[in-house]
């Protein structure tokens, strides 16, 4: 015979299993399109950071700042003309380096489970819209007068 605590734990066991049936935990997905690295953009373009992951039904994604490449500080990107968020994407219009050089993460959470994961972060490398020429050019030019 089997004894009342086996059978509740079976049965918590159970419900728990049924409860959880097609719904991808935290552990079971992953990103499979995280943000690119390294990305150079030019001050005033556009550029769209990009995340995906493995099983999407269900998953709200939304994407937050970070001042450096190690905290995770949850400040989320508030949707405004220039930065939003289309789908799983950011897009920043008109990129600003006073603005923009920062690290920019996706979070992914399950709204079924509330379990979520979080994409690796990358920073937006801007490049001024007219560089100076270097001081080496202005001597040449300064030498040969073109």
């Amino acid at each position: 015979m089997l004894s009342p605590i086996l059978i509740l734990a079976f049965i918590l066991f159970s419900v728990q299993t049924v409860a959880l049936a097609g719904v991808v935990s935290a552990d079971e997905n992953f990103f499979t399109v995280n943000p690119q690295q390294g990305l150079v953009v030019a001050e005033n373009h556009n550029v769209t950071l990009n995340c995906d992951v493995q099983d999407p039904a269900n998953v709200e994604f939304s994407w937050h700042i970070a001042y450096d490449d190690f905290s995770r500080a949850d400040e989320p990107v508030v949707d405004s003309p220039r930065r939003y968020q289309k789908g799983k994407d950011l897009v920043i219009a008109h990129v600003r380096k006073a603005s923009d050089s920062h690290w920019f993460y996706c979070k992914a959470v399950n709204i079924l489970s509330g379990r979520g994961i979080v994409s690796t972060s990358t920073k937006l490398n801007i490049t001024c819209k007219y560089q100076l020429p270097s001081k080496q050019h202005r001597k040449w030019k300064n030498r040969t007068g073109t």
